[in-house]
């Protein structure tokens, strides 16, 4: 079984460099059989960096 781990991902500086960080890793994500997020998904979100889910 093949398991990617992404730990602290922090999509806003990638966002802000036109870039996903998740493209990166594409060749070796489409032969997963689990991709794990663990972490920080934004680095401010109060800042409206990543918005997840509305209030």
């Amino acid at each position: 079984m093949k398991i990617l781990v992404l730990g602290d991902v922090h999509c806003d500086p990638w966002r802000r460099s036109s870039r996903s960080p998740l493209a990166v890793a594409a060749p070796e994500i489409r032969g997963l059989d689990a991709l794990i997020l663990v972490g920080d998904l934004a680095g401010a979100p109060e800042r409206g960096s990543v918005a997840l889910a509305q209030p």
